[in-house]
């Protein structure tokens, strides 16, 4: 009635096999040994890259491979034996013989697609003499780029791509055609790459002798140095320009020159506003303005907590521009800020040179100025440096001051003015106890190695539930300071 019946069992077992035939094939990743002199599975590494499949891993003996090679859109990782070794790192070179990228990415790579310890060497490009990343974001990590050429971007050329790139080192990468050519070390194009733990010095370019970036990127630069780099035009270590906002963190800017044009350390242009927090600025050295940084074309940087000291023609210098210092130490420059725009200058430290100059005059509060300003919260006294001639602009202080060589706090016999001096409406942040409740002047004013305040007499150990300033007495300057600060919020 119902047609021929057939046993459960067999039509299960059927369908079984049927799904069996028609599932993808379950694939393993898989190791390939690659190896220029000794058996292995490939003796070059583009002949590795073509065997392999996303999730695989190459592992490159120690060697010199004179190859160009490609990723093609493979999310693989390619590393040398031991990438933690800087040793085998310096061993383990692709060389690129003058003709062409010596790696490329441009197939939708992404940081799952890794390159591991490598040296990259004799790169010679129109872009990217060592990298050359389109549309792409992989990771790079534990590389050396040295001695690579380029019109833009001779270590590393990033266009609308978001590469990871962390302790990497770019030495004498050079990206110059003619009076053409931006970033020796790094350049970004419509990119927002992270840079992290690298080093570049000695790299060379018309502009951004470093990284230089352009055309709306912004790129994440932290715990970096950029040292000893040279650039004929703008941006010996950084080039920020048309409307590039990068975001520059707890990194080192120092020693760079530029030889005709100005910011040796930082050149802003293009309306270009980068954000540069915790970082030192010193010894840069220029032909043109603004030794420091150089603001220009109604660019806009956010300085914060920075240190500039022994920059050569201006530690800050504005054209048409309105930058915004909050908590820096400017000292000891060959002149302090040169206006020519209207920078914002609040609990700031100037003191040691030429101090100010240019019109109109810049708005400045709450610093110590040496000579004197005229605006509000202003005074002119001694910042008493911890050791100002061996690089220590920590505040001192009978109550305490952080010592970075010794790393502990320890004790003067004197307290800085600048201390507990700032605009007391700034949040006194990450300040120990006990701070006073108003911010301190100066590079490390709300941050963790903020100098203490001293009331004249023993150090306070104790917390007390209402004592606002730290003085160990709940009292009307307690009330004062909550009842400022609640009317500013509320």
């Amino acid at each position: 009635m119902y047609g021929k019946k057939y046993p459960l069992g067999k039509c299960t077992a059927f369908s079984i096999f049927l799904l069996l035939l028609t599932a993808p094939a379950i694939t393993t990743a898989r190791t390939i040994y690659v190896d220029d002199d000794n058996p292995a599975d490939f003796n070059n590494i583009q002949a590795a890259i073509n065997n392999t499949n996303n999730g695989d891993t190459i592992i490159v003996a120690d060697g010199t491979y004179y190859e160009n090679i490609n990723f093609k859109g493979k999310n693989i990782v390619l590393r040398s034996t031991n990438p933690n070794d800087p040793n085998i790192v310096a061993t383990t070179i692709i060389d690129g013989f003058q003709s062409g990228s010596v790696v490329t990415f441009e197939n939708c790579e992404d940081a799952n697609c890794v390159l591991n310890g490598f040296t990259i060497t004799n790169g010679n490009a129109s872009n990217g003499g060592g990298i050359y990343c389109r549309g792409g974001s992989p990771t790079i990590t534990n590389c050396n780029f040295n001695r690579n050429w380029a019109v833009n971007g001779a270590g590393i050329y990033n266009q609308e791509s978001n590469p990871t790139i962390t302790n990497c080192s770019f030495n004498e990468n050079e990206a110059r055609c003619g009076n053409w050519g931006f970033g020796g070390g790094v350049y970004n194009y419509q990119s927002n790459p992270i840079i992290e733990r690298c080093i570049m010095t000695n790299n060379y370019a018309e502009w951004g002798g470093g990284i230089a970036c352009n055309e709306n990127s912004s790129p994440t630069i932290k715990n970096c140095m950029i040292s000893g780099n040279l650039t004929y035009q703008d941006g010996g270590g950084i080039y920020c320009g048309s409307s590039s906002n990068p975001v520059i963190t707890n990194s080192k800017i120092v020693s760079n020159e530029s030889e005709e044009a100005g910011g040796a350390g930082i050149a802003c242009f293009g309306g270009s506003a980068p954000v540069i927090t915790n970082c030192t600025v010193a010894g840069n050295g220029t032909g043109g303005p603004g030794g420091g940084i150089y603001c220009g074309d109604n660019s806009n940087p956010m300085i914060n907590n920075c240190l500039f000291v022994g920059n050569c023609y201006g530690a800050v210098w504005c054209s048409n521009s309105s930058p915004s210092l909050e908590n820096c130490t400017i000292a000891y420059n060959s002149a302090g800020i040169c206006n020519g725009g209207s920078p914002t200058v609040r609990n700031c430290i100037v003191w040691g040179s030429v101090t100010l100059y240019g019109e109109p005059k810049p708005w400045i509060i709450f610093s110590d100025v040496q000579g004197g300003w005229p605006d509000q919260g202003n005074i002119d006294a001694d910042p008493c440096f911890a050791n100002a001639a061996n690089g220590d602009y920590h505040l001192k202080s009978q109550a305490g001051r952080w010592d970075a060589n010794e790393g502990r706090w320890t004790k003067d016999d004197m307290t800085s003015l600048c201390i507990d001096a700032g605009d007391p409406n700034s949040p006194i942040g990450l300040e120990p106890f006990p701070n006073g409740g108003i911010i301190n002047m100066g590079a490390y004013g709300g941050t963790r190695e903020a100098s203490k305040s001293y009331f004249g007499e023993p150090v306070c150990e104790t917390i007390v539930a209402g004592d606002i300033n730290g003085d160990c007495r709940v009292d009307f300057k307690d009330f004062a300071l909550l009842a400022f600060h609640w009317l500013e919020e509320h």
